[in-house]
């Protein structure tokens, strides 16, 4: 019998895909207007106090999220006690990597404006981020 994943837990992936986009990557969002100051995964302090700080548009694209979307991964998926359920959730996942991926491309092109910018392809980065998950679940499948 296959169980359904309830509302709770499908609500509960998507409030710590909304947490890590309002603390990780919200920030980058006023980078030239306020400068950025975030914490790293390992929890060192980045901080970009102007526009003209070196590195502070590049830290976002060279693992910077990374980290936190596979310790979201590695937490949520062993908290799901049901393989049929995790399944379910897989959905909720990708859309959350779709999601703040999205915001972060979206930050490249509007913020940090260049001559004719285009939104950044994030397909590649989603696909890791989903071969990550996939390799989650299949480790709870064995």
């Amino acid at each position: 019998m296959t169980m359904q994943i309830d509302s709770g837990t499908r609500q509960r992936i998507r409030d710590k895909f909304s947490k890590l986009l309002w603390d990780q990557v919200r920030p980058f969002a006023y980078l030239d207007t306020d400068g950025v100051e975030v914490r790293a995964y390992d929890g060192s302090l980045l901080s970009y106090p102007d526009t003209g700080a070196v590195g502070a548009r590049e830290i976002l694209w060279n693992n910077y999220i990374e980290p936190f979307l596979e310790q979201l991964c590695r937490t949520e998926t062993a908290a799901i006690s049901d393989l049929s359920m995790l399944k379910q959730a897989r959905v909720d996942f990708i859309e959350g990597f779709i999601r703040i991926y999205w915001v972060m491309a979206d930050i490249h092109r509007t913020h940090w404006p260049r001559p004719f910018a285009t939104r950044r392809d994030t397909s590649d980065e989603v696909g890791r981020m989903v071969a990550f998950l996939d390799d989650c679940i299949a480790r709870r499948a064995a």
